[in-house]
């Protein structure tokens, strides 16, 4: 379960307990790169599409599958640098409501593994 993307640093349990809303998604489009702190770049106005919501679980089918996120993406120190996501690839991302507007806090890469051990994690919660 390798990370190198956003939030690389975040546990999955701490993610998992700041995080509002916790989906499967694909990334649409990755938004507009501004600069944010330094060593860092901010994303805003990512499009993703939804496949699923794991917290809180169960989406209904009112709810609207096309969201705009923001993140950010570490690029110093070299060693702790993250990398963009990939356009139309699964991800599982754990959002934070800023004001109205969705930050990813993290983001994973979605495969069996990590969907089970973000599962897992959702489960436990008190």
């Amino acid at each position: 379960m390798e990370n190198e993307l956003t939030g690389r640093s975040v546990e999955l349990r701490e993610a998992t307990r700041l995080a509002g809303q916790i989906v499967i998604a694909r990334f649409e489009s990755l938004g507009m790169m501004d600069f944010g702190a330094p060593g860092q770049a901010f994303y805003g106005d990512a499009q993703i599409e939804v496949d699923e919501w794991l917290k809180p679980a169960g989406a209904s089918p009112q709810r609207d599958r096309h969201m705009t996120v923001s993140y950010t993406v570490q690029r110093l120190p070299a060693g702790a640098a993250e990398h963009e996501p990939e356009l139309q690839r699964k991800y599982i991302l754990f959002l934070v409501d800023r004001g109205g507007m969705l930050r990813a806090a993290k983001i994973m890469a979605a495969d069996d593994a990590t969907e089970q051990a973000t599962r897992t994690v959702i489960a436990r919660e008190p």
